[in-house]
């Protein structure tokens, strides 16, 4: 004869299950068929600990803020200058880009820029960006009212997409 017990874990609730099953000789009488016996169910709470779900795996990062403004800075570099005495002069200036701050490299942004030092006002450009840190600018003619006015830009606006 063979006893069998299984236990089973369900639901917070266990459940005993126990099964005889007959065999032996063949000169012994056989047993009635496997009859399957039930405990009454053991209720028992499940520690908090066991029932809340595992702590997740991956760490979740800090969104990093869109650049502004303040976070560029453009330079002028003067390509050609031809100056008419008193006059003035006509400067050609290309804009170069620079970002005092690493995580402005994280984003594709336009930026719009002032060149103060022409006659006539000041001078509204956009630098497009094309990847993180490259940019497609336009060299720029204006025309100073002296020859020692120099000219200067700044960011006034960005534009990430």
């Amino acid at each position: 004869m063979l006893l069998v017990i299984g236990v089973i874990l369900m639901a917070g609730s266990v459940v005993v299950a126990v099964s005889l099953i007959g065999g032996g000789r063949p000169s012994e009488p056989r047993l009635p068929s496997p009859t399957v016996a039930t405990s009454p169910a053991v209720n028992f709470q499940l520690p908090d600990l066991l029932r809340s779900s595992p702590p997740s795996s991956t760490r979740t990062m800090p969104a990093l803020a869109e650049p502004v403004a303040s976070d560029y800075a453009i330079e002028l570099k003067i390509q050609s200058k031809k100056c008419y005495g008193s006059a003035g002069c006509n400067v050609e200036v290309e804009p170069s880009v620079s970002s005092g701050n690493p995580a402005a490299s994280m984003y594709r942004c336009d930026l719009t820029y002032t060149i103060s030092g022409d006659e006539s006002g000041d001078v509204v450009e956009t630098a497009d960006a094309q990847g993180p840190g490259t940019w497609r600018v336009n060299r720029t003619m204006i025309s100073t009212a002296r020859n020692s006015v120099k000219p200067k830009a700044a960011v006034t606006d960005v534009s990430c997409r």
